[in-house]
C-alpha cells in the first residue's frame, strides 16, 4: 500500500536519512570529488539541518511510504523566488527523491500530485525547480509535467559548480 503524509517536526530522523541516500543516488556519479559530496551530505542532510529546516514555516515536507516503509520524499519552499523566477505566487519545489529501488513504481507522480494539491490549496500560483542539467531522466519527468525551461542557475557543491536548469510551471 502506498500513503504519503505531510512529515512533522518528528521525521527529522527519517528525512535526513532519506535526504542523504536519494540525494547520493541520484548525483552522486556526477560529483568529481567525493570528499566534496561527503561534505555535503553531512552538511546538508544533517539531523541538526534537517530539524532546523523542518522547523522553518516556509518549508513543508512529504513523505512516501510503500507498505510502511519510507522511500521517498518531497520538500517546498513557500513563497520562494530566484533570479529568474520573480513571480510573488510562486514556490520552489526544492527537493523531490525516490530511493532507486522504487523509482519504477512512477512514485514521484504522486509526490508531485500531492504537492500541487498542497499549493493549490494555499493559492500558488507558480511551482518552480532547479535540476541538475545532466539529470536527464528527472528534466524528462518535469517537461512531462508541464514545467518549461526558465533559465538557468549554476549548484555549488563545495567550490565546483554545477549547471542546473531553471523550470517553471503554472498551476
Amino acid at each position: 500500500m502506498i500513503t504519503i503524509k505531510k512529515a512533522t517536526k518528528n521525521d527529522y530522523e527519517i528525512l535526513s536519512l532519506l535526504g542523504r541516500v536519494t540525494f547520493n543516488e541520484s548525483h552522486g556519479d556526477y560529483i568529481n570529488d567525493k570528499s566534496d559530496l561527503l561534505a555535503y551530505l553531512e552538511t546538508t542532510f544533517s539531523i541538526e539541518k534537517t530539524k532546523e529546516n523542518l522547523q522553518s514555516e516556509n518549508n513543508m515536507y512529504f513523505i512516501i511510504y510503500v507498505d510502511d516503509f519510507p522511500v521517498g520524499y518531497a520538500k517546498i519552499i513557500l513563497n520562494s523566488q530566484n533570479d529568474v523566477i520573480s513571480v510573488k505566487e510562486a514556490c520552489c519545489l526544492d527537493k523531490i527523491y525516490v530511493l532507486n529501488d522504487f523509482i519504477a513504481m512512477k512514485l514521484g507522480y504522486q509526490l508531485l500530485n500531492v504537492v500541487l494539491e498542497e499549493i493549490k490549496k494555499l493559492q500558488f500560483k507558480y511551482l518552480w525547480l532547479y535540476v541538475y542539467e545532466k539529470n536527464d531522466r528527472a528534466i524528462n519527468f518535469y517537461l512531462k509535467n508541464n514545467f518549461i525551461s526558465k533559465g538557468t542557475h549554476t549548484f555549488y557543491i563545495h567550490k565546483t559548480g554545477y549547471p542546473n536548469n531553471i523550470l517553471l510551471k503554472k498551476i
